[in-house]
């Protein structure tokens, strides 16, 4: 199996690259003689990375996220996550001390 890795560079909201994290994991699985295409999205650093990782989505022709794991909730980790699933869909739960409203 080999597994792709990309580590997207987080900018803050004046568009300056910080400190944080949004990593995409893309594989393929072999299920029933069928090759699927499998995707994992670890963190998304902060709000303006939306674009980034939709741009890097459709350059690697990802149409399904299977799996989106938020590994804290400070702001360059998960404002990306909430700005990505409110413009292009989906729903984001968050189990955690703290609570987000989306």
């Amino acid at each position: 199996m080999k597994i792709k890795i990309g580590f997207l560079t987080t900018k803050d909201s004046s568009g300056k690259p910080q400190i944080g994290d949004c990593i995409v994991v893309t594989f393929k699985e072999k299920i029933d003689e069928e090759e699927k295409q499998r995707c994992i999205i670890i963190d998304g650093g902060y709000s303006s990375n939306k674009n980034e990782l939709k741009k890097y989505l459709e350059n690697e022709q990802i149409k399904i996220i299977d799996l989106i794991i938020a590994t804290h909730i400070d702001n360059d980790h998960i404002t990306g996550l909430k700005a990505f699933l409110k413009d292009y869909g989906g729903r984001l739960t968050i189990q955690s001390q703290q609570s987000l409203k989306i």
